[in-house]
Parts: structure tokens; C-alpha cells; sequence
């Protein structure tokens, strides 16, 4: 029997870069719902009840701790379900291997992370909100220092515009781009699925 995986779409490219269907049921939830913590959690809930009622103690959900809040939201509703999830505080620390990974490579909180998924979804975002909306979301950047771009899939050049677009629109400069594999993801899941057998 295939465990399930729970995945933030915002990681989907590098999911299906793996090729992880033969050893789980691979389900993506929507990367939109990162903009409000009860939709997340309500949905996440849904799919881990259901996935946990047909399939008990064979969840692994890739998720950071931080996803739902930083008072361990998420860690209260793993435990709730026995669910398993990765080793990361957030999608880009997935990435990165995990563990916290995260915060070595940004210590002060001062940079922002763009992988594919955050730049499809950080495009996105600045497309389809309201002036009012652009303001506010434009405001979130401001004390930050600028940004790294990581790629995980060879593909940078695909991102160019929609990076710049972003770059323009926070008044963030671009201070690295650093070629990353898909390895450090798949090592996380897979440490994963020992934790849950």
C-alpha cells in the first residue's frame, strides 16, 4: 500500500521532478491558500481526515512548521491526525534539506527566497489583487534586504520576466542565484517515510 503525500503546490515542479508516484498517492493542495491560515488549515484537515480514515498512520505531509502559524498549529494537527510531516519550518527550507537549513541561510530574516513555485505564486498574487491589495502586499517587503532566486530545475531563464517583474515591483535587488537540485527535497521525504514506518 502507497503512503499519501500532502504537498503544498507551491513545491509541485520539484514533486513531479521526482517522479514519486510509484511509492505514494501524491496529493497538492493550492498554493493560494498560503494567504489565509483557517483555509489552509481547513482544507489540510479535510485531506489528511481522509486520507488517515483509508489509510491509518500512512500521511506524510509536505509542509513547513510555520505554514499555519508560529505558535506549533502545525504540529497540533499532525499529532491530532498521527500523521507524519517533513523536517522544515517552511517550503523554502524544504528545499534547502530541511532541518532549519532555512534559517542558517537567512539569519536576520532580511532575504526573500524565490523558487518556482513562489515566483508563480508571488505573480499571481500581484495580478489578480486590487490597488489597495498591491499596496499592502508591496508593503511586506519593505525592510527586506533583496533577493535569492533558487534553481531547482535548470529552468531560470523561463522566470526571467516574471523576476524582474517582482524585483521592480518590491524594489528588491537580486542578490544571488544559486542552482539547487531536487536531491535535498528527496532526501527529506524519504527521511520521512522511514519516520512513518
Amino acid at each position: 500500500m502507497k503512503d499519501y503525500l500532502i504537498c503544498c503546490s507551491v513545491l509541485k515542479d520539484e514533486v513531479e521532478k521526482l517522479a514519486l508516484e510509484e511509492e505514494f498517492e501524491v496529493i497538492f493542495l493550492g498554493m493560494t491558500l498560503h494567504s489565509d491560515y483557517d483555509l489552509l488549515e481547513e482544507n489540510l484537515r479535510k485531506v489528511i481526515q481522509g486520507c488517515s480514515s483509508r489509510s491509518p498512520n500512512r500521511v506524510i505531509v509536505v509542509y513547513g512548521d510555520d505554514c499555519l502559524g508560529l505558535n506549533g498549529e502545525m504540529k497540533q494537527l499532525i499529532d491530532e491526525y498521527g500523521a507524519t510531516k517533513v523536517d522544515a519550518i517552511n517550503c523554502i527550507d524544504c528545499l534547502l534539506g530541511g532541518n532549519g537549513k532555512y534559517l542558517s541561510a537567512d539569519p536576520e530574516n532580511k532575504l526573500i527566497f524565490l523558487s518556482p513555485g513562489w515566483i508563480k505564486y508571488f505573480s499571481h498574487k500581484k495580478e489578480t489583487a486590487t490597488k489597495e491589495e498591491q499596496r499592502i502586499f508591496k508593503k511586506m517587503f519593505k525592510d527586506l534586504d533583496g533577493i535569492i532566486i533558487l534553481d531547482t530545475l535548470g529552468n531560470l531563464a523561463k522566470h526571467k520576466k516574471q523576476i524582474q517583474s517582482f524585483a521592480d515591483f518590491t524594489g528588491l535587488k537580486i542578490i544571488d542565484a544559486r542552482e539547487i537540485n531536487t536531491d535535498n527535497l528527496k532526501h527529506l521525504i524519504n527521511h520521512a517515510k522511514k519516520r512513518n514506518t
